[in-house]
């Protein structure tokens, strides 16, 4: 599911204030819209005990070892290394 939180179908909210219950409470109606979208799906083996797996294992394992996490001090810290970590795994 993808959502476009851009669109103004997405600004349409309704607080129903008549249903107010004790507290100050007041019930809250959010219109989601949801859209179908394909999305390719690409697939890749790899026979098991070839040299294509331990070449693509020796890899994966190398770009495991490079995450530098002595860095991570906040969400964005973290979210450029999953992202580097992300593109180096595209790669192999």
């Amino acid at each position: 599911m993808f959502l476009r939180p851009n669109l103004l179908e997405f600004d349409s909210h309704t607080i129903l204030s008549e249903l107010q219950f004790p507290f100050d409470h007041a019930l809250l109606v959010v219109n989601i819209y949801i859209t179908e979208e394909f999305v390719q799906d690409k697939r890749c083996t790899i026979i098991k005990n070839s040299k294509e797996e331990e070449k693509f294992t020796s890899e994966l394992v190398k770009a495991i070892k490079k995450i530098d996490i002595s860095q991570l001090v906040d969400k964005e810290s973290l979210k450029l290394v999953v992202q580097n970590f992300t593109r180096s795994s595209d790669l192999i």
